[in-house]
């Protein structure tokens, strides 16, 4: 078990003592492949290390399923129930047979009273994780507003000439409801791709094809 656990970054850097005071602590829980370990929604009350097998993290949202990660060997999941949040945030389930370590949330407090730098490493673990979700969402934001600011452009270029068109950033901003800064960056990613040139207050459409393809209008 100690070998595994080495694996575990949380637990990289423990000693001897420390290693046998969380053993005792621990569970076994089998689950069979397709078997759902907890649901979104649901009081959690355990934290759970992979001993064995892969576990899917996932939730659905819109009829749709969204795999966050497949977990295996040394990895953990379930964190936020032992650290103040009552209810799942997604969904865990066996993408095969596995067995798993299990600390109820009673037995965690009590650990974490006496091992305080455990919660610390815990924490910079939970940070790394958010770190990811962000990038995610802004990978998000970033493609949505990239095909409503090809859009607008598009739109607007339907009332100029020679495909010119005369807008500032802050107005082009204004008028999609968000900053300039995201509207700075998708111009300059259009310019580099060579769909546009811009100069001061200007806007010029070089393939007007693809403006409108990025920007869903069907004509």
């Amino acid at each position: 078990m100690k070998s595994l656990f080495r694996k575990v970054n949380i637990f990289s850097n423990f000693s001897d003592s420390e290693f046998k005071k969380i053993s005792k602590i621990l569970k076994i829980k089998k689950v069979k492949k397709g078997k759902i370990v907890f649901n979104k929604n649901e009081i959690g009350n355990s934290f759970f290390i992979v001993k064995s097998g892969k576990i899917k993290i996932f939730t659905n949202a819109s009829h749709k399923k969204k795999v966050y990660s497949i977990l295996g060997e040394g990895e953990f999941f379930g964190e936020l129930a032992l650290l103040g949040i009552k209810y799942r945030t997604a969904s865990a389930q066996a993408e095969e047979d596995s067995e798993l370590f299990s600390i109820s949330s009673k037995d965690f407090q009590k650990y974490i009273l006496k091992n305080k730098n455990f919660i610390l490493k815990l924490l910079y673990n939970l940070a790394y994780r958010l770190k990811k979700a962000d990038e995610e969402i802004e990978g998000l934001i970033f493609k949505n507003i990239f095909g409503r600011v090809a859009k607008e452009i598009f739109e607007l270029s339907k009332k100029e000439k020679m495909g010119k068109i005369y807008i500032t950033q802050k107005k082009l901003a204004e008028n999609l409801g968000t900053t300039r800064i995201p509207v700075n960056r998708v111009l300059q990613k259009m310019k580099e791709k060579g769909i546009i040139d811009t100069s001061r207050e200007r806007i010029t459409i070089i393939d007007v094809d693809k403006i409108r393809s990025i920007s869903g209008v069907k004509e």
